[in-house]
């Protein structure tokens, strides 16, 4: 995942002299042209990682930029992505919100690792009812989902189930109960058995770890951390 430019990584002394140079003329405007350029890389190679149908929002923080492609590790980079589609997993992440510390190449060209990452995930209900083949909705108390069913002469009938995180970054479903309609006992045990599979969170950097899962009006609100975050183009990145 090429995050610093390329003519940085092969001749550091080169960039450092220009590096220099720019600084000593005070050109302000040079550093934010090098930091668009690493915005646009960094964006590029996380839409590769990712398969997300457009461009994330790439932010670089600190000044200069130039001394710390010279450098080749970036302080602080922010990232923002939207629409990361399912490709081991059987939920894709609605959205993602990164806040990388210490952004360096890897020894392999085609990754980068952050010295830490904090992250939030978005995941809509939406997203999630297509992942399960229910109708998933917020339910009537906090941490806690209503799913939706509809049967062959049965009609619709809704459940209710907690949601919490698992380990190995997954989400776990507890406490299934009826709310309402008449399901029948084989019914609810085929919902029983649907919810009884975590559903791991696949399609995140290789290094985030779930910490923490909260339901909300419009999905489900996850938050991420970890050390030694890696990024690998070519690829989906793979959550640890």
């Amino acid at each position: 995942m090429p995050l610093l430019p390329l003519a940085a990584r092969r001749h550091p002394a080169l960039a450092a002299t220009a590096a220099l140079a720019a600084l000593a003329l005070g050109t302000t405007g040079a550093d934010r042209a090098v930091a668009q350029y690493v915005q646009h890389r960094t964006a590029d190679a996380f839409q590769q990682a990712t398969g997300t149908s457009r461009a994330p929002r790439v932010t670089i923080d600190g000044f200069p930029v130039l001394s710390q492609v010279v450098a080749g590790r970036l302080d602080h980079v922010g990232i923002t992505a939207h629409g990361i589609p399912a490709h081991d997993g059987r939920l894709p992440v609605t959205r993602l919100d990164l806040d990388l510390t210490g952004v360096r190449q890897s020894g392999d060209e085609r990754a980068a690792r952050a010295d830490s990452a904090e992250a939030s995930a978005f995941l809509s209900y939406d997203d999630l009812s297509s992942a399960l083949g229910l109708g998933i909705t917020a339910g009537d108390r906090p941490g806690y989902v209503d799913a939706q069913v509809l049967l062959p002469l049965v009609g619709a009938a809704t459940l209710t189930a907690k949601v919490s995180a698992g380990t190995g970054n997954t989400i776990v479903f507890t406490d299934l109960h009826p709310v309402s309609g008449n399901l029948p006992g084989p019914g609810t045990q085929l919902l029983a058995k649907i919810f009884d599979q975590p559903i791991p969170l696949h399609d995140i950097p290789q290094g985030l770890h779930l910490d923490a899962l909260r339901t909300s009006a419009g999905g489900l609100e996850a938050r991420l951390a970890g050390d030694d975050v890696t990024f690998r183009t070519g690829a989906p990145a793979v959550g640890a």
